[in-house]
């Protein structure tokens, strides 16, 4: 029934919340907007009054609204409502209408509705809920403290519960400076109370202000030093102030002193995110002994396991995990992540398979079409990656980039510049497009298209060292333009000094300016990082240049072993042997 539908929608996200937060429970609400489900049509009208009760004018706005609703029509519905709430000053058609009002977020005229059904008086608890939302979305500061104490006399969970409840409330519905003088009006009346103190302190925190917050949740501590919840919430301002060390310190202590799994959670999550894996490993594993089937806490230590090169450990909780049916996409996605680090390329792809759409899953087919180029199969890992670009649009920069690269494996550069303009096309202003797009018209002597792209990337973002490298790069190769070459080289070397690709290019650049030891000293440099063999091509040339020419010739046949088709080494040797 639409009346039921809209009461639920109301009444439930006073609800939620309350059902979230019991005294000594561990996990803070925090807040969040509002958003009220849409309601399907309904076949049934229940009338709030009576129909002989009504004057006919009453009646007709009364059943149309219902016909309105039914039928979808929310706007109608609630301009009839509200039209009979104020002809009848009825407490439940204004309830109706303030139900309506509040689910087509027209908060002044829910506003007109409460205020008629609260001035009729006999006002329950779910209808004092949804006064608390409409005062506090409308500003009502006074009002909305007057249904916060009414509240606290007639629910029947736990004050501090209910509090911290009422905190959600405040922090979904109101503003940030309404919500602060309405909490600062529940601390004048209960100045004494930790959950206020924890209250204000959680929505200081939303608000940015982490100094105060850090200020209250102590005092809550101090309030109620029994209490998990607020030491919970002491790590969390600690962590925002950017004292990770004392957040650290705050969850070890509470840890000891609770030994309730919420904290033991909160502490292994942070270590977690310290990268402190062994740490985390062991909070973890004591939150299991307390309950073994904890999804989060088996899942976060198959994860630490395979940090720590646990293969056999990880697999096995996957594996138990997926048997379970707890988490058992990112289970199959991390079991593939295995099979395949270990070569089994078989059962990766299996356990890919399994991953189904969402979450993973364009990750889990692009390690499938991986697996392909791996097994020799470039056509059908290109297949796959085409197959899912257009199944997963939101996807396809990523997806055009993974293409790309299978493609440069190949050096099939004339195909990623078609792609590559493809992919511009879509996204003009993807800088990691323009980029791969550039390095592939540059291998195609496109050189002054190459150069637009770069520079488009420079304008946007002037210190990216790979844009700066490849134009740099392009410039000394191909131009005699080397002080701008040089100017680019430059800003790049400052960027990554120990970059061997820069060195390289830097290098290039001494040599095609006739500056051959200072060339020798930088490509020396960047082979010892990377001996790879368009840099071994660049060193051996210019050690030919100063009379090397036996180091040059043994370089060049020891890079031809490791890469005997690299068009770099093989143009070099057969110009100048």
């Amino acid at each position: 029934m639409l009346l039921r539908r809209l009461l639920l929608v109301c009444v439930t996200l006073f609800a939620v919340a309350c059902a979230h937060v019991k005294t000594n429970v561990d996990t803070a609400v925090i807040g969040k907007e509002v958003a009220v489900a849409p309601v399907a049509p309904v076949s049934e009208v229940v009338l709030p009054v009576t129909p002989q009760q009504m004057s006919s004018a009453l009646l007709f706005n009364v059943l149309a609204g219902e016909i309105a609703g039914q039928r979808g029509n929310i706007e109608a519905a609630a301009v009839l409502y509200l039209r009979a709430a104020r002809q009848s000053q009825d407490p439940q058609v204004a309830l109706r209408a303030a139900q309506i009002a509040l689910y087509k977020k027209d908060f002044s005229s829910a506003r007109v509705a409460v205020d008629i059904f609260m001035k009729a008086g006999a006002v329950d608890s779910a209808s004092r809920q949804l006064a608390l939302i409409v005062y506090l979305r409308t500003g009502a500061i006074d009002e909305s403290v007057k249904q916060v104490n009414g509240l606290l006399r007639e629910l029947t969970v736990p004050k501090q519960g209910a509090l911290l409840a009422i905190g959600d409330v405040i922090s979904r519905n109101t503003t940030k400076t309404d919500g602060l003088l309405v909490i600062n009006m529940l601390l004048q009346e209960n100045p004494q109370d930790a959950s206020v103190y924890l209250m204000r302190s959680q929505h200081l925190l939303d608000s940015g202000l982490v100094d105060r917050a850090l200020l209250d949740v102590r005092q809550a501590v101090e309030l109620e030093p029994s209490w998990s919840l607020p030491h919970l919430h002491y790590a969390k301002v600690l962590e925002a102030k950017g004292k990770v060390p004392q957040a650290v310190a705050t969850l070890k202590l509470a840890s000891d002193q609770f030994k309730s799994k919420s904290v033991l959670m909160a502490y292994a999550k942070l270590l977690l995110k310290q990268e402190r894996y062994s740490l985390a490993k062991e909070q973890f594993q004591t939150v299991l002994l307390i309950d073994e089937r904890t999804p989060r806490a088996r899942f976060s230590l198959a994860l630490i396991h395979m940090k720590l090169n646990e293969l056999v450990e990880a697999e096995l909780i996957l594996q138990t995990l997926f048997e379970d049916k707890v988490f058992p996409a990112k289970a199959a996605f991390y079991l593939g992540r295995i099979s395949y680090f270990r070569k089994d390329y078989q059962s990766a792809t299996g356990w890919f398979e399994r991953v189904p759409k969402g979450g993973d899953y364009v990750e889990a087919q692009s390690n499938i079409s991986r697996i392909k180029f791996q097994l020799g199969d470039l056509a059908g890992a290109v297949n796959v990656v085409r197959k899912l670009r257009a199944a997963s649009p939101e996807q396809s920069t990523k997806l055009y980039l993974l293409e790309a690269d299978l493609l440069l494996s190949e050096s099939d550069y004339l195909a990623v510049y078609a792609l590559m303009n493809e992919a511009v096309g879509r996204a003009p202003t993807d800088l990691t497009l323009r980029y791969t797009r550039a390095i592939a018209a540059t291998e195609l002597n496109k050189d002054s298209l190459a150069e637009e792209d770069l520079l488009f990337v420079l304008a946007r973002e002037p210190a990216n060292a790979n844009a700066l490298n490849a134009l740099g790069y392009l410039l000394a190769s191909k131009t005699f333009r080397f002080e701008q070459a040089r100017e680019y080289l430059t800003k790049a070397l400052a960027l990554k000094p120990n970059d061997p690709a820069v060195l390289d290019s830097m290098g290039w650049l001494e040599y095609r300016e006739g500056r051959y030891v200072k060339s020798l000293a930088l490509l020396l440099k960047a082979y010892k990082a990377m001996p790879e063999g368009e840099i071994a091509a660049h060193l051996g040339e210019v050690m030919w240049m100063l009379g090397r020419r036996q180091e040059a010739v043994e370089l060049w046949q020891k890079a031809l072993q490791q890469d005997a088709a690299n068009r770099y080494l093989l143009e070099v040797v057969d110009r100048l042997q």
